[in-house]
Protein backbone atom coordinates (compact mmCIF):
# COMPACT_ATOMS: atom_id res chain seq x y z
CA UNK A 1 0.00 0.00 0.00
CA UNK A 2 1.77 3.11 -1.22
CA UNK A 3 -0.61 5.84 -2.48
CA UNK A 4 -2.55 7.92 0.04
CA UNK A 5 -4.96 10.68 -0.90
CA UNK A 6 -6.16 13.30 1.60
CA UNK A 7 -9.49 14.76 0.59
CA UNK A 8 -11.13 18.01 1.70
CA UNK A 9 -14.57 17.47 0.10
CA UNK A 10 -16.65 20.11 -1.66
CA UNK A 11 -18.69 22.15 0.86
CA UNK A 12 -22.04 20.59 -0.12
CA UNK A 13 -23.46 17.93 -2.42
CA UNK A 14 -24.87 20.56 -4.78
CA UNK A 15 -21.82 22.84 -4.67
CA UNK A 16 -20.54 23.98 -8.08
CA UNK A 17 -17.50 25.92 -9.24
CA UNK A 18 -19.67 29.04 -9.52
CA UNK A 19 -21.01 28.76 -5.98
CA UNK A 20 -20.24 31.50 -3.47
CA UNK A 21 -20.55 29.10 -0.56
CA UNK A 22 -17.31 28.31 1.23
CA UNK A 23 -16.21 26.68 4.46
CA UNK A 24 -14.89 28.94 7.19
CA UNK A 25 -13.25 28.00 10.46
CA UNK A 26 -11.49 24.90 11.70
CA UNK A 27 -12.43 24.50 15.35
CA UNK A 28 -16.03 25.55 14.72
CA UNK A 29 -16.54 25.09 10.96
CA UNK A 30 -19.45 26.72 9.19
CA UNK A 31 -20.65 27.47 5.67
CA UNK A 32 -20.91 31.08 4.53
CA UNK A 33 -20.42 33.31 1.49
CA UNK A 34 -17.28 35.15 2.59
CA UNK A 35 -14.98 33.21 0.30
CA UNK A 36 -12.91 31.97 3.24
CA UNK A 37 -10.90 28.82 2.61
CA UNK A 38 -9.15 26.83 5.33
CA UNK A 39 -7.21 23.60 5.59
CA UNK A 40 -6.60 20.96 8.24
CA UNK A 41 -3.21 21.53 9.86
CA UNK A 42 -3.20 18.04 11.33
CA UNK A 43 -3.91 16.50 7.92
CA UNK A 44 -0.80 18.24 6.62
CA UNK A 45 1.17 17.01 9.63
CA UNK A 46 -0.04 13.47 9.00
CA UNK A 47 0.83 13.79 5.30
CA UNK A 48 4.40 14.77 6.23
CA UNK A 49 4.69 11.74 8.53
CA UNK A 50 3.47 9.47 5.72
CA UNK A 51 5.96 10.93 3.24
CA UNK A 52 8.82 10.33 5.67
CA UNK A 53 7.61 6.72 5.88
CA UNK A 54 7.83 6.33 2.10
CA UNK A 55 4.19 6.72 1.08
CA UNK A 56 3.23 8.68 -2.03
CA UNK A 57 0.92 11.41 -0.75
CA UNK A 58 -1.41 13.84 -2.51
CA UNK A 59 -4.04 16.28 -1.25
CA UNK A 60 -7.33 17.12 -2.94
CA UNK A 61 -8.54 20.39 -1.47
CA UNK A 62 -11.69 20.43 -3.54
CA UNK A 63 -12.95 23.98 -2.78
CA UNK A 64 -9.69 25.72 -3.76
CA UNK A 65 -9.17 23.33 -6.67
CA UNK A 66 -12.75 24.13 -7.78
CA UNK A 67 -13.79 20.49 -7.80
CA UNK A 68 -17.46 19.66 -7.41
CA UNK A 69 -18.67 16.18 -6.45
CA UNK A 70 -18.44 14.78 -10.00
CA UNK A 71 -14.96 16.13 -10.71
CA UNK A 72 -13.79 15.04 -7.26
CA UNK A 73 -14.86 11.50 -8.08
CA UNK A 74 -13.10 11.73 -11.43
CA UNK A 75 -9.92 12.80 -9.64
CA UNK A 76 -10.17 9.88 -7.24
CA UNK A 77 -10.50 7.49 -10.17
CA UNK A 78 -7.55 9.14 -11.91
CA UNK A 79 -5.28 9.03 -8.83
CA UNK A 80 -6.32 5.45 -7.92
CA UNK A 81 -5.21 5.75 -4.28
CA UNK A 82 -4.75 2.74 -2.04
CA UNK A 83 -6.27 4.73 0.83
CA UNK A 84 -8.10 8.01 1.33
CA UNK A 85 -8.13 10.09 4.51
CA UNK A 86 -11.09 12.40 5.10
CA UNK A 87 -11.67 14.74 8.02
CA UNK A 88 -15.43 14.40 8.36
CA UNK A 89 -17.31 17.35 9.87
CA UNK A 90 -20.97 18.05 10.51
CA UNK A 91 -21.08 20.57 7.67
CA UNK A 92 -19.59 18.23 5.04
CA UNK A 93 -21.15 15.05 6.40
CA UNK A 94 -23.34 14.16 3.40
CA UNK A 95 -20.77 14.99 0.75
CA UNK A 96 -18.03 13.19 2.72
CA UNK A 97 -20.16 10.06 2.66
CA UNK A 98 -20.70 10.35 -1.10
CA UNK A 99 -16.96 10.83 -1.73
CA UNK A 100 -16.12 7.94 0.59
CA UNK A 101 -18.62 5.66 -1.10
CA UNK A 102 -17.07 6.36 -4.50
CA UNK A 103 -13.53 5.86 -3.19
CA UNK A 104 -14.45 2.55 -1.61
CA UNK A 105 -16.11 1.31 -4.80
CA UNK A 106 -12.81 2.10 -6.51
CA UNK A 107 -10.97 -0.21 -4.11
CA UNK A 108 -9.51 2.42 -1.75
CA UNK A 109 -9.49 1.99 2.00
CA UNK A 110 -11.50 4.80 3.59
CA UNK A 111 -10.23 6.36 6.81
CA UNK A 112 -12.22 9.00 8.69
CA UNK A 113 -10.64 11.36 11.23
CA UNK A 114 -11.51 14.46 13.22
CA UNK A 115 -13.55 15.63 16.25
CA UNK A 116 -16.95 14.77 14.75
CA UNK A 117 -16.23 11.10 14.13
CA UNK A 118 -14.14 10.82 17.29
CA UNK A 119 -17.22 11.76 19.29
CA UNK A 120 -19.61 9.61 17.24
CA UNK A 121 -17.32 6.77 16.19
CA UNK A 122 -19.55 3.94 17.43
CA UNK A 123 -22.43 4.97 15.18
CA UNK A 124 -20.38 6.23 12.23
CA UNK A 125 -18.33 3.03 11.82
CA UNK A 126 -21.59 1.26 10.96
CA UNK A 127 -21.68 3.13 7.65
CA UNK A 128 -20.79 0.97 4.65
CA UNK A 129 -18.72 3.76 3.10
CA UNK A 130 -16.05 3.84 5.83
CA UNK A 131 -13.50 1.18 6.77
CA UNK A 132 -11.71 2.75 9.72
CA UNK A 133 -12.15 5.65 12.14
CA UNK A 134 -9.12 6.98 14.00
CA UNK A 135 -10.01 8.81 17.21
CA UNK A 136 -7.91 11.59 18.65
CA UNK A 137 -4.66 12.77 17.07
CA UNK A 138 -3.96 11.01 13.79
CA UNK A 139 -0.47 12.28 12.85
CA UNK A 140 1.12 8.86 13.47
CA UNK A 141 -1.84 6.49 13.69
CA UNK A 142 -2.73 6.68 9.99
CA UNK A 143 0.80 5.51 9.22
CA UNK A 144 0.59 2.76 11.84
CA UNK A 145 -2.76 1.59 10.49
CA UNK A 146 -1.52 1.43 6.89
CA UNK A 147 1.57 -0.50 7.97
CA UNK A 148 -0.62 -2.99 9.82
CA UNK A 149 -3.07 -3.43 6.94
CA UNK A 150 -0.26 -3.85 4.41
CA UNK A 151 1.55 -6.43 6.53
CA UNK A 152 -1.69 -8.14 7.60
CA UNK A 153 -0.92 -7.53 11.28
CA UNK A 154 -3.27 -7.44 14.26
CA UNK A 155 -5.27 -4.21 14.12
CA UNK A 156 -5.99 -4.33 17.83
CA UNK A 157 -2.57 -2.77 18.41
CA UNK A 158 -3.52 0.49 16.64
CA UNK A 159 -4.30 3.14 19.23
CA UNK A 160 -7.64 4.91 18.89
CA UNK A 161 -8.88 2.73 16.04
CA UNK A 162 -12.57 1.90 15.64
CA UNK A 163 -13.12 -0.81 13.03
CA UNK A 164 -15.14 -3.79 11.88
CA UNK A 165 -13.86 -7.34 12.04
CA UNK A 166 -14.40 -9.89 9.27
CA UNK A 167 -17.48 -10.99 11.20
CA UNK A 168 -18.69 -7.36 11.06
CA UNK A 169 -18.18 -6.96 14.78
CA UNK A 170 -17.41 -3.39 15.84
CA UNK A 171 -14.15 -3.16 17.74
CA UNK A 172 -13.01 -0.06 19.64
CA UNK A 173 -9.32 0.00 20.49
CA UNK A 174 -8.19 2.04 23.52
CA UNK A 175 -6.94 5.55 22.88
CA UNK A 176 -3.19 5.96 22.88
CA UNK A 177 -1.01 8.46 24.68
CA UNK A 178 -1.04 12.08 23.59
CA UNK A 179 1.76 13.32 21.36
CA UNK A 180 3.76 15.17 24.00
CA UNK A 181 6.95 16.01 22.09
CA UNK A 182 5.65 18.10 19.20
CA UNK A 183 9.22 18.95 18.18
CA UNK A 184 9.59 15.43 16.77
CA UNK A 185 6.82 15.97 14.25
CA UNK A 186 8.03 16.91 10.76
CA UNK A 187 7.09 20.28 9.33
CA UNK A 188 3.61 19.81 7.82
CA UNK A 189 3.40 19.19 4.08
CA UNK A 190 2.33 22.74 3.18
CA UNK A 191 3.77 22.24 -0.30
CA UNK A 192 0.86 19.92 -1.14
CA UNK A 193 -1.41 22.99 -1.22
CA UNK A 194 -1.43 26.22 -3.19
CA UNK A 195 -1.34 28.62 -0.25
CA UNK A 196 -2.18 31.57 -2.48
CA UNK A 197 -5.74 30.26 -2.69
CA UNK A 198 -6.42 30.29 1.04
CA UNK A 199 -8.14 33.21 2.71
CA UNK A 200 -9.44 34.03 6.19
CA UNK A 201 -11.02 37.24 7.40
CA UNK A 202 -8.07 37.91 9.74
CA UNK A 203 -5.55 37.97 6.86
CA UNK A 204 -4.37 41.23 5.27
CA UNK A 205 -1.16 40.02 3.59
CA UNK A 206 -0.84 37.17 1.14
CA UNK A 207 0.01 34.40 0.66
CA UNK A 208 -1.00 33.45 4.17
CA UNK A 209 -0.86 30.28 6.24
CA UNK A 210 -2.19 28.82 9.46
CA UNK A 211 -0.04 26.85 11.88
CA UNK A 212 -0.44 25.34 15.34
CA UNK A 213 2.39 25.55 17.88
CA UNK A 214 0.69 23.86 20.84
CA UNK A 215 -2.10 21.41 21.48
CA UNK A 216 -4.51 20.99 24.35
CA UNK A 217 -6.01 23.58 26.67
CA UNK A 218 -6.27 23.34 30.47
CA UNK A 219 -9.51 25.32 30.53
CA UNK A 220 -12.93 23.67 30.38
CA UNK A 221 -15.12 25.81 28.11
CA UNK A 222 -18.07 23.55 27.29
CA UNK A 223 -18.33 24.50 23.61
CA UNK A 224 -14.74 23.82 22.47
CA UNK A 225 -14.52 20.50 20.65
CA UNK A 226 -10.79 19.89 20.26
CA UNK A 227 -9.79 19.64 23.95
CA UNK A 228 -12.77 17.38 24.55
CA UNK A 229 -12.26 15.07 21.59
CA UNK A 230 -8.75 15.32 20.11
CA UNK A 231 -6.09 16.99 22.25
CA UNK A 232 -7.49 16.73 25.80
CA UNK A 233 -6.87 19.38 28.45
CA UNK A 234 -3.17 18.64 28.75
CA UNK A 235 -1.15 21.44 27.17
CA UNK A 236 1.76 20.29 24.98
CA UNK A 237 3.83 22.81 23.06
CA UNK A 238 6.60 23.07 20.51
CA UNK A 239 9.82 24.60 21.72
CA UNK A 240 10.48 28.19 20.62
CA UNK A 241 13.25 26.92 18.33
CA UNK A 242 10.89 24.45 16.61
CA UNK A 243 8.30 27.22 16.16
CA UNK A 244 10.94 29.44 14.56
CA UNK A 245 12.04 26.63 12.23
CA UNK A 246 8.50 26.20 10.87
CA UNK A 247 7.92 29.95 10.52
CA UNK A 248 11.22 30.36 8.64
CA UNK A 249 10.19 27.58 6.26
CA UNK A 250 6.84 29.25 5.58
CA UNK A 251 8.34 32.72 5.10
CA UNK A 252 11.67 31.98 3.41
CA UNK A 253 10.80 28.87 1.37
CA UNK A 254 7.12 29.37 0.57
CA UNK A 255 6.96 33.17 0.54
CA UNK A 256 4.25 33.46 3.20
CA UNK A 257 3.56 37.03 4.38
CA UNK A 258 1.11 36.39 7.18
CA UNK A 259 0.57 33.52 9.63
CA UNK A 260 -2.33 32.76 11.88
CA UNK A 261 -1.14 30.85 14.93
CA UNK A 262 -4.25 28.84 15.67
CA UNK A 263 -3.42 27.44 19.12
CA UNK A 264 -6.42 27.12 21.41
CA UNK A 265 -4.64 29.38 23.90
CA UNK A 266 -1.28 30.69 22.71
CA UNK A 267 -0.29 32.41 25.96
CA UNK A 268 -0.61 29.56 28.46
CA UNK A 269 3.18 29.58 28.92
CA UNK A 270 4.18 33.26 29.06
CA UNK A 271 7.91 32.55 29.10
CA UNK A 272 7.58 30.48 25.93
CA UNK A 273 5.66 33.24 24.18
CA UNK A 274 8.28 35.84 25.05
CA UNK A 275 11.12 33.54 23.95
CA UNK A 276 9.40 32.95 20.59
CA UNK A 277 9.03 36.70 20.17
CA UNK A 278 12.70 37.33 20.98
CA UNK A 279 13.76 34.79 18.35
CA UNK A 280 11.51 36.42 15.75
CA UNK A 281 12.91 39.88 16.56
CA UNK A 282 16.44 38.54 16.05
CA UNK A 283 15.54 36.95 12.69
CA UNK A 284 13.86 40.11 11.29
CA UNK A 285 11.56 38.08 9.04
CA UNK A 286 9.22 39.92 6.65
CA UNK A 287 5.86 38.69 7.89
CA UNK A 288 3.08 39.50 10.34
CA UNK A 289 1.04 37.15 12.50
CA UNK A 290 -1.98 36.83 14.76
CA UNK A 291 -2.59 34.71 17.87
CA UNK A 292 -5.45 33.62 20.12
CA UNK A 293 -5.13 34.34 23.84
CA UNK A 294 -7.10 34.56 27.08
CA UNK A 295 -7.62 38.07 28.49
CA UNK A 296 -6.69 37.20 32.08
CA UNK A 297 -3.37 35.66 31.03
CA UNK A 298 -2.06 38.58 29.00
CA UNK A 299 0.52 40.91 30.58
CA UNK A 300 1.93 44.24 29.43
CA UNK A 301 5.35 42.65 28.92
CA UNK A 302 3.90 39.88 26.76
CA UNK A 303 1.90 42.36 24.68
CA UNK A 304 4.97 44.52 24.07
CA UNK A 305 7.02 41.55 22.91
CA UNK A 306 4.24 40.34 20.62
CA UNK A 307 4.08 43.76 18.97
CA UNK A 308 7.87 43.92 18.55
CA UNK A 309 7.89 40.47 16.93
CA UNK A 310 5.33 41.43 14.28
CA UNK A 311 2.04 40.36 15.86
CA UNK A 312 -0.68 42.35 14.13
CA UNK A 313 -3.70 41.01 15.99
CA UNK A 314 -4.58 39.22 19.24
CA UNK A 315 -7.94 37.46 19.16
CA UNK A 316 -9.67 37.01 22.52
CA UNK A 317 -12.48 34.54 23.12
CA UNK A 318 -14.76 36.90 25.06
CA UNK A 319 -17.93 34.90 24.30
CA UNK A 320 -20.22 36.99 26.56
CA UNK A 321 -20.40 40.15 28.65
CA UNK A 322 -22.67 38.46 31.16
CA UNK A 323 -21.01 36.86 34.19
CA UNK A 324 -23.80 34.32 34.63
CA UNK A 325 -23.40 33.08 31.05
CA UNK A 326 -19.60 33.01 31.39
CA UNK A 327 -20.02 30.81 34.43
CA UNK A 328 -22.49 28.48 32.72
CA UNK A 329 -20.17 27.93 29.77
CA UNK A 330 -17.28 27.35 32.19
CA UNK A 331 -15.25 30.18 30.75
CA UNK A 332 -13.41 30.64 34.07
CA UNK A 333 -13.27 34.42 33.68
CA UNK A 334 -15.37 37.47 34.41
CA UNK A 335 -16.35 40.56 32.46
CA UNK A 336 -14.12 42.65 34.76
CA UNK A 337 -11.09 40.51 33.85
CA UNK A 338 -11.96 40.84 30.19
CA UNK A 339 -12.27 44.65 30.44
CA UNK A 340 -8.86 44.89 32.06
Amino acid sequence: MQKVLFIEPPPTLSWSINSKISKAGRRHPCLNETGEQTYSYQNLSCAAVLREAGFAVKYLHCPTMRLDLDTTCSKIKEEAPDAVVIMVEHINYNVAQAVSDFAKKNKALVIWVGPFVTALHESEIKKDCVDYILRGEWDYTVRDLLYAVTDNKNLETIAGLTWKSEENKIITNPRGERIVDLDKLPIPAYDLLDLSKFYESVFVRFPAATMITSRGCPFNCIYCSYPQTIYSHKHCAMSPQRVLKEIKYLVNDLGVKEIRIDDDTFDIDRNRVIEICKLLVEEKLDFTFSVQCRPQLMTDEEAKWLKRAGCRMVLYGVESGNDEILKKIRKNTTKDEIRR
